[in-house]
């Protein structure tokens, strides 16, 4: 069994893994690279994270901010309050460069689709939360896979955040909830039609 990483090696293996990837995106992020800039023996990096994949699922931990999961009862309230931390935090180049280059990457790369996935869902898991808290409290027909109303919420803000590179503001993130929560009280009419009591 490993022994325990000292937090100080920790901490500057985790620093010198940020400042790599956020200045050369991923093809500067190697294990190579990060024991050379941190001093921590690469044989010692290997022991605490077995690839390159695992050390950087750990930095992008440090890089982008954690989302809520509230539980007001009210589920656009949860909503906007889970999603408020992407109004609050700028875009920012580096975070926007790595992210892109893991979609570069993931198709061919086992061991960054397994990360990309990984960060996906973890970072999704919120909103799923709310939203599985929802159905429980019968707000969201239990028919309906939260997935498809994670996509349907998170997947515009991923494509101005990510892939155009703007900021969310509050009114972008009101618009995208009329329109899901709009589409979801028409589907649950349209099922409360077919189904008559």
């Amino acid at each position: 069994m490993a022994r325990t990483l000292s937090p100080t090696a920790r901490q500057s293996a985790l620093e010198a893994a940020r400042c790599l990837v956020l200045d050369g995106g991923l093809a500067a992020f190697t294990v190579d690279a990060v024991a050379r800039v941190s001093g921590v023996a690469k044989s010692t990096l290997y022991r605490h994270w077995s690839c390159r994949g695992d050390l950087l699922r750990d930095t992008l931990e440090l890089l982008v901010v954690a989302l809520p999961t509230p539980n007001t009862g009210n589920l656009r309230d949860d909503l906007r309050l889970c999603l408020a931390p992407l109004v609050t935090t700028p875009s920012d180049a580096g975070i926007r460069r790595v992210l892109l280059g893991m979609l570069v990457e993931s198709p061919g790369e086992p061991e960054m689709e397994r990360v990309r996935i990984a960060f996906m869902e973890e970072r999704e898991r919120p909103i799923r939360t709310v939203i599985q808290l929802a159905q429980g409290r019968g707000d969201v027909p239990t028919d309906i896979d939260p997935e498809m109303l994670v996509d349907t919420i998170m997947g515009p803000l991923i494509s101005r955040r990510i892939l155009r590179g703007l900021d969310i503001d509050e009114s972008t993130v009101e618009f995208h909830l009329d329109i899901a929560l709009a589409g979801l009280a028409a589907m649950s009419n349209r099922a409360g039609k077919a189904h008559p009591a």
